[in-house]
């Protein structure tokens, strides 16, 4: 599939179908915009596709496919309200957890929240700073709980309850109120667009958060990773 979407002019191998299913985790983006028969293009007949990047495309294509609903931005704007000259975000993804207990095992991060913790009081222009506010996200509540307490006046997160929308089937989903499950999901999408709003990130591997992190206007700026794989 790569090779087809690299080089060979595969608008016009799939023009015949009606529809063409791909699923990606990003890697097609990168090689469409080395495809000769593709780059020559303009997007929206103005950006050269010669001068694209992933990273360039991402921020722009989601913002101009995708707007969150009234409820997700409601809770967006309620944080981006408070009171902060910076906001510093951090996204814990710990894996199996008793909030998220279907998840994978990640025997690596079992003290991520603490080592986190350790990084902002050793970088306090991060946490300590007048006006600095700390958003938290993550997968499991006890980590949440976890950071609060560290800066009470001064942290915020978004309520509802956690669910991962990646891992959970139909049977598992099934068990669960729905209002449990849209509850959740928005609360997936407030933490999303909130991370991609921040001054300054921390955050743990995950593929969640590294593409909300892409909307940010300068997303390599103030951006650390705690990288267990290392």
């Amino acid at each position: 599939m790569t090779q087809t979407i690299e080089s060979k002019n595969f608008i016009a191998l799939w023009e015949p179908y009606d529809d063409v299913w791909i699923s990606t985790n990003g890697v097609y983006v990168s090689a469409a915009l080395r495809n000769p028969f593709v780059n020559s293009s303009r997007l929206l007949g103005r950006l050269p596709l010669t001068k694209a990047t992933q990273q360039l495309l991402f921020p722009f294509l989601f913002e101009l496919l995708f707007k969150p609903t009234r409820v997700v931005s409601q809770g967006v704007e309620k944080i981006l309200r408070t009171k902060h000259k910076q906001l510093t975000c951090l996204h814990i993804r710990i894996g199996r957890n008793p909030s998220n207990p279907h998840d994978p095992v990640k025997p690596t991060r079992i003290n991520m929240t603490r080592k986190m913790l350790d990084f902002l009081y050793d970088n306090p222009c991060l946490a300590w700073t007048e006006d600095t506010l700390i958003f938290v996200s993550s997968d499991s509540d006890q980590a949440v709980k976890e950071v609060l307490p560290y800066f009470p006046n001064s942290s915020i997160t978004v309520p509802g309850p956690i669910i991962h929308i990646d891992h959970v089937n139909k049977k598992q989903a099934r068990k669960h109120d729905r209002e449990k499950n849209c509850a959740g999901l928005i609360k997936v999408l407030t933490d999303f667009y909130v991370l991609g709003e921040c001054q300054a990130t921390l955050l743990s591997y995950s593929g969640f958060s590294i593409w909300a992190n892409q909307r940010r206007t300068n997303p390599n700026d103030k951006l650390f990773m705690y990288d267990d794989r290392l």
